[in-house]
């Protein structure tokens, strides 16, 4: 256990490391969680879905005011809202955003509301009613995973160096 002479281990040459600032390195990580990447495709699907469903029943677009009684009407009229805030949840989740996970539990949260309000005040119990309360709930799930609100989540005192 020689040392040489005028040699500390701090002397030694530095590593290949990606000199990357944080946000830069949090977008482009290589290193994403599966949860988050599979969340950012079925976020995109479920706002593909829920504009789908709004397009399909546009024939009569904008709803008069005498058929807001009409169970469609109260059930079609929000998806293409919360697909657009669906999809800014997809964008949030692609470049890793703070705000992304808030805005797909929101949109989660959100579409629960729907569905159940349609089934329990308008009593209609159809299949594409359940496959959306289904995928909502798993959504859920998944989104409390444990590693999907870590990435997002901001440490003390970084929000002001990404400015």
């Amino acid at each position: 256990m020689a040392r040489m002479e005028g040699k500390s281990e701090n002397d030694r040459p530095p590593t290949k490391q990606r000199d990357l600032s944080n946000s830069d390195a949090r977008i482009w990580s290589e290193a994403r969680p599966w949860p988050v990447r599979a969340l950012t495709v079925l976020l995109a699907v479920q706002a593909a879905a829920m504009l789908a469903l709004s397009l399909l029943r546009l024939d009569g677009w904008p709803p008069a005011l005498t058929e807001w009684s009409d169970p469609d009407v109260a059930f079609f009229l929000p998806l293409p809202f919360l697909a657009i805030l669906g999809v800014i949840a997809t964008i949030g989740f692609l470049w890793l955003r703070p705000g992304a996970w808030v805005v797909a539990m929101l949109v989660q949260c959100l579409h629960l509301i729907v569905t159940l309000t349609f089934y329990f005040f308008f009593e209609q119990r159809t299949f594409y009613l359940f496959a959306m309360m289904f995928f909502a709930v798993v959504m859920v799930v998944y989104l409390n995973y444990a590693e999907v609100p870590a990435v997002f989540r901001v440490a003390p005192g970084q929000e002001a160096d990404s400015e």
